[in-house]
């Protein structure tokens, strides 16, 4: 369609944020995503050199409309984030919009599902997570699950900050049965980085072999339509533990399995 040929700035930001509206509303995000795409690179480039407030504006509406795509079509979600010009547009453009970090946010976003077992206590669960971004903000939202459950975890959560977390354990590789630096799950990385075992995502948990791990402002901006966020969707079972002790050639567990009951939102683990 003729959006990314419009003129106008202020234009093409009413056009966009009607397209996005469109599809907010239930329109197929499919037949103008990448007119969207094309219009919001087309506005960056303008802003290389500096932004006027028609661009900036227009830069914000087209990331605003872009963000409604994307977030309800995976394929093109999937197919920008490979999109090598896309990316180089948005890191480009010199404008005081948060518009790009928006869309930089959502294509940078990870979903699926995990095994996490705490090694030395023989205990784990199933996780589902969807919309992270870094490791640091799955072992924070992760962290906020299982809190007060796992020895070494706090007991009790208030509203969690993702931009200041402490670890409370160190996070290791499921192909590493140690605790090793060697094996880290590193924080700054992706979801995408912890290894697969037998078809399956697994972090370990240890006991902290580094003092006073911690992590600020690894956060992007929140994104209503695609918050960030780590549900417990089972505890793993005897049988289940068995299993995956060797599979992963695991220790004996050294402490007890912790304290369980009911998860926040009602499910229970028992």
């Amino acid at each position: 369609m003729g959006l990314p040929r419009v003129g106008s700035a202020i234009g093409a930001g009413t056009i966009a944020l009607w397209l996005g509206a469109g599809v907010e509303s239930g329109a197929p995000p499919d037949q103008t995503v990448l007119a969207v795409r094309d219009a919001l690179l087309r506005w960056c480039d303008t802003a290389k050199d500096g932004a006027v407030p028609e661009v900036e504006q227009a830069i914000t509406s087209c990331a605003q409309s872009l963000v409604a795509h994307l977030t309800r079509d995976d394929q093109a979600k999937d197919q920008l984030a490979q999109d090598d010009i896309l990316v180089a547009g948005l890191e480009s453009a010199d404008t005081t919009s948060l518009g790009p970090a928006w869309v930089l946010r959502v294509l940078s976003q990870r979903s699926g599902t995990l095994v996490v077992i705490h090694a030395e206590a023989r205990a784990g669960v199933n996780v589902e997570f969807s919309n992270v971004e870094s490791n640091f903000e799955l072992f924070s939202l992760l962290q906020d699950e299982l809190a007060g459950r796992f020895p070494g975890a706090a007991r009790g959560s208030g509203p969690r900050a993702l931009s200041v977390g402490t670890a409370w354990w160190h996070y290791g590789r499921g192909d590493v049965p140690r605790a090793d630096i060697g094996g880290t799950v590193w924080g700054e990385g992706s979801p995408d980085d912890i290894p697969m075992v037998d078809g399956h995502r697994v972090l370990l948990l240890w006991s902290p072999i580094l003092a006073g791990r911690s992590w600020h402002g690894f956060e992007g901006p929140e994104i209503a339509s695609a918050p960030a966020e780590v549900c417990i969707t089972s505890r793993l079972t005897d049988n289940e533990l068995d299993r995956w002790w060797a599979i992963l050639d695991l220790p004996p567990a050294t402490r007890p399995s912790g304290v369980w009951g009911r998860l926040r939102r009602g499910r229970s683990l028992r």
